[in-house]
């Protein structure tokens, strides 16, 4: 009796320690497939990340190589700033005659 006794606690011991790895296999498939899942969204991130960057940096030499044709198309014409305003043939301040000859009637 104490054989089969001792057999039988032999082969549940058996029987436990393979539930318990069994269970630590598990476990570890369950944090292994997390964790990939985790740094593909990463990658998946910094990729879709790097992209914009470029297409920014694209976007950028382009308005500036715009820009810089731009002003030296520009360069060649005068600004109306630079022009000389044109004169009125009406008195500058209120109430004032003209002075000379339209004045007198002459």
């Amino acid at each position: 009796m104490t054989m089969q006794n001792g057999n039988f606690c032999i082969s549940r011991a058996k029987r436990l320690n393979g539930f318990i790895l069994l269970e630590v296999l598990v476990a570890m498939s369950l944090i292994m497939g997390s964790w990939m899942a985790a740094t593909h969204t990463y990658q998946k991130l910094s990729l879709v990340l790097k992209q914009q960057e470029g297409k920014r940096s694209q976007l950028r030499r382009e308005l500036d190589a715009h820009e810089i044709g731009s002003i030296k198309n520009d360069a060649t014409r005068v600004s109306s700033r630079n022009q000389p305003m044109h004169s009125s043939a009406k008195s500058v301040t209120k109430g004032k005659r003209p002075f000379g000859k339209q004045a007198s009637g002459i």
